[in-house]
């Protein structure tokens, strides 16, 4: 029986033959999902796809872009959300 923490569904199986002709089964992690952006729903460019266990092992440089809501919007939502901004602040002058 494997160890407890491989005794679930949400691992993937892979069945491996060995070269003595044994079949063993060695479990796989799962892949995470990409950062999405929260307007249009389309992944977030320049942020690596990495578990949570992983992510403490990258700096803070790599895991978000260097700019306003970088990590949370893309570039396209961000710009329109500033021109909106810049429109608001002119109209109000």
């Amino acid at each position: 029986m494997p160890r407890r923490a491989l005794r679930t569904r949400s691992k993937a199986r892979v069945f491996i033959r060995t070269p003595g002709g044994k079949v063993v089964i060695h479990y796989r992690k799962r892949k995470s999902n990409p950062k999405i952006c929260p307007l249009c729903k389309k992944e977030i460019h320049g942020i690596p796809k990495m578990n949570s266990s992983n992510s403490s092992k990258f700096p803070l440089s790599s895991k978000r872009i260097s700019r306003i809501y970088g990590g949370v919007l893309c570039g396209k939502c961000l710009k329109n959300l500033l021109k909106k901004e810049v429109a608001k602040t002119w109209l109000l002058q």
